[in-house]
């Protein structure tokens, strides 16, 4: 989004291809992949906690469909940063965000 942010971006994608091809660094990227999706569950799981995801959403598939969205927006931000700036990858993370929400917990 910001330059800080782009750069940690950048390096975070060098460094998962590169695991593919060094194994030494597999384990790390595995971990990294990991910790990432806990993180997204326990975001979610406090999150319907609250009541403030949709009644009957899937947490463990939602989280998986959570992580493919930010991998797959920060891969656009950093393979293709002119066709989808900061404003851009916000929304698409908006909106996704919002479509999972309940609506009344939105009031």
């Amino acid at each position: 989004m910001d330059g800080e942010r782009r750069e940690e971006a950048e390096v975070w994608l060098t460094f998962v291809t590169s695991a593919r091809t060094h194994p030494g660094l597999e384990p790390y990227a595995t971990q990294m992949h990991e910790n990432l999706r806990g993180l997204i569950v326990r975001l979610l799981q406090a999150a319907d906690g609250l009541g403030l995801l949709r009644a009957g959403l899937d947490i463990e598939a939602e989280a998986d469909r959570v992580h493919v969205l930010l991998d797959g927006l920060t891969m656009h931000a950093v393979l293709r940063p002119a066709a989808l700036g900061p404003e851009e990858l916000s929304a698409v993370l908006h909106r996704h965000v919002t479509e999972i929400t309940d609506p009344a917990a939105r009031r």
